[in-house]
């Protein structure tokens, strides 16, 4: 029975019913907006001469099936996709119509049609393609990812590896798919907690295990986890992503030995420098008091030769003991335990130069600081040292009979304050620049300068105990002009 015109013409499919002749009798409206064929136009017509393209056609075949020996035939869409020469229209853009076709025979009295259906399936058949190319595209990115990755069901078993993960374990895939998942940590309860924690939140990250190689090595990994369907049957499986922290553990593991090493060696060199302070500067006092009172004893009647030969001998022994001080002074840089305070540059600048007042009134000298100094984190003692040892220098290595001249600026380095010590003195040749900051560099003969040659280097070491950075400029016989930039991280300005 063929349904009314109405109802045929409300379908949202084809319909088209052919007599048995192949020509076609019903062409409803939905054939007609996809085939742009009116029905008035394809009464009457033979199939074949619709659509001339279908000659031989798996379709034309299942229409003599139906109309010769009344046989219905199903035409899927994965063997006959596009059955029929169909279009959907968008505006300009018009695509084809993936098609669900069914042909069966009708009866109408003695004779024998044929009635064609025809499902529109295209979104059905773009969502599955959609759905393919994402899988196909997650897998690749599974496949290629440089992590090492795994799906374990609920029982605890690897179900799929990346190539990655293979790698991790020391074996193939197929010696990981199907074993326990915990079976491959050297802690497994801790393996197993993982999973179920994984199944019962939804999440875990960061988890640090061990992993056991198929060669008995392990591996030191951090998991993260989380729970996703299944592929199958949609059962929740865990997901893993594994991260190989072997090198930076052992790395860190040996940069703890080497600061047990370290820390074990400062021990040692602060046991030394208690020493040198209390054991070798008391001989030196010895030495230096006893020929002070042999030429006390002998009194007059000591020979000149032998009263310089004193004099030289003492100088050596004071000389000596400043050396002790200052290598003592420069070990200890650093290494105080107290932590970094606010300290006022201005005030540590005022102290360093009450410290120096004796010299600073002998020589005559000028010295110009800044009104306003900031405030940094560091350490009071060293800073004050730090001026110290620069002023010092400043108004020591003038020419005979100059008045020494000292200017103390100070200038915003944007991340920085840059500290500046200009004086008049006899300049630094300018290849010795950077030698002037190492370890017993004088660049004046002793006799003509008092100075053991660590001043500068306390200097620097300080510097770098506060991030800092120094350096000088200065060309001979024009003075110079030591520079100290420290951070301004922590720092209060003053003023």
């Amino acid at each position: 029975m063929i349904l009314p015109a109405n109802i045929i013409d409300g379908l949202d499919s084809g319909v088209v019913v052919l007599d048995a002749n192949r020509r076609v009798e019903v062409w409803n409206d939905w054939m007609a907006v996809h085939s742009s064929i009116a029905a008035s136009a394809a009464r009457g017509r033979d199939l074949l001469d619709i659509f001339p393209e279908l000659g031989r056609s798996h379709l034309l075949q299942a229409v003599e099936r139906a109309l010769n020996h009344r046989l219905p035939t199903v035409m899927s869409h994965n063997l006959h996709p596009r059955v029929l020469p169909l279009f959907n229209r968008y505006g300009a853009s018009v695509e084809p119509v993936e098609q669900s076709v069914v042909v069966r025979p009708v009866a109408d009295g003695d004779s024998t049609g044929c009635l064609i259906q025809v499902a529109d399936i295209t979104a059905a058949v773009k969502r599955d393609r959609h759905l393919r190319d994402v899988t196909v595209y997650n897998r690749t990115l599974f496949e290629m990812a440089v992590d090492p990755m795994a799906t374990v069901d609920r029982a605890g078993i690897l179900r799929d590896v990346n190539p990655a993960f293979e790698g991790l374990a020391g074996t193939q895939r197929a010696g990981l798919l199907g074993s326990r998942f915990d079976a491959w940590f050297t802690k497994p309860v801790e393996a197993g907690r993982l999973i179920a924690r994984t199944l019962a939140d939804g999440r875990a990250n960061d988890v640090l295990l061990s992993l056991r190689q198929a060669d008995g090595q392990q591996r030191h990994v951090s998991l993260s986890a989380a729970t996703v369907p299944g592929r199958a049957d949609g059962a929740t499986m865990v997901f893993l992503v594994a991260r190989d922290l072997t090198e930076r553990i052992e790395a860190e593991r040996e940069l703890a030995r080497k600061t047990r090493i370290i820390e074990q060696s400062n021990a040692e060199l602060a046991q030394f420098a208690y020493v040198v302070s209390h054991d070798l500067r008391q001989p030196l006092r010895t030495v230096s008091s006893f020929l002070t009172l042999i030429e006390r004893r002998l009194g007059e009647a000591i020979e000149d030769d032998l009263k310089e030969f004193i004099a030289f001998a003492v100088d050596g022994a004071r000389r000596m003991d400043r050396l002790i001080v200052d290598l003592l002074n420069y070990s200890r840089v650093g290494r105080q335990d107290a932590p970094l305070d606010e300290v006022d540059l201005g005030a540590s600048l005022a102290e360093a130069m009450a410290n120096l007042g004796t010299v600073v009134a002998e020589s005559h000298a000028e010295v110009a600081v800044p009104e306003h100094l900031p405030r940094i984190m560091g350490s009071r003692s060293e800073l004050v040292r730090l001026f110290q040892n620069l002023l010092a220098n400043a108004v020591k290595y003038v020419e005979t009979g100059k008045r020494p001249r000292v200017v103390v600026e100070c200038r915003d380095g944007g991340s920085d304050w840059v500290l500046s010590v200009r004086d008049n003195g006899v300049g630094i040749p300018g290849d010795c620049l950077d030698r002037v900051f190492g370890l017993f560099q004088r660049l004046n003969p002793a006799e003509h300068t008092e100075g053991t040659g660590i001043g500068l280097a306390v200097c620097r070491k300080i510097v770098d105990h506060h991030h800092g950075r120094i350096w000088v400029e200065s060309h001979l016989g024009e003075g110079a002009t030591f520079f100290v930039s420290l951070p301004k991280e922590g720092a209060t300005p003053e003023g």
